[in-house]
């Protein structure tokens, strides 16, 4: 596999992508609730400027002052560290939607199973 592409499928991508929304969800939570405490209306500039920029910005933060975070092999000066912390901003919600569908059909397979499972012992 190209390194390149190792590393977006890497385990250190994925969590500094779920960390990233993580971070987002808890500023927009924050900021959406003073707007709406404070001004009684929807901030255009909120919605169509800063909310989609705002994980390349916490990620490129994260990839400039987090140097203790494991990153994966070859991701070693900080310039490389701060694209890492981009790309992984840039594609922190595509990667939440992934997770979150696969957690979710892992559920759904889980509970199918557990059923099965209640019922042959019924059945017993």
């Amino acid at each position: 596999m190209d390194m390149s592409l190792a590393i977006l499928f890497s385990w250190q991508f994925v969590l500094l992508c779920l960390g990233i929304s993580a971070v987002v969800y808890i500023i927009r939570l924050v900021v959406e609730y003073l707007l709406q405490t404070f001004h009684k209306k929807e901030s255009k500039l909120w919605v169509a400027v800063i909310l989609p920029a705002l994980p390349i910005f916490v990620g490129l933060f994260f990839g400039l002052k987090i140097n203790s975070y494991p990153y994966p092999e070859g991701v070693s000066t900080l310039g490389a560290h701060s694209i890492f912390g981009l790309v992984a901003g840039l594609l922190s919600g595509l990667v939440y939607k992934i997770v979150k569908e696969l957690i979710s059909s892992k559920s759904q397979n889980m509970g199918q199973l557990t059923e099965d499972l209640k019922n042959s012992i019924v059945k017993e």
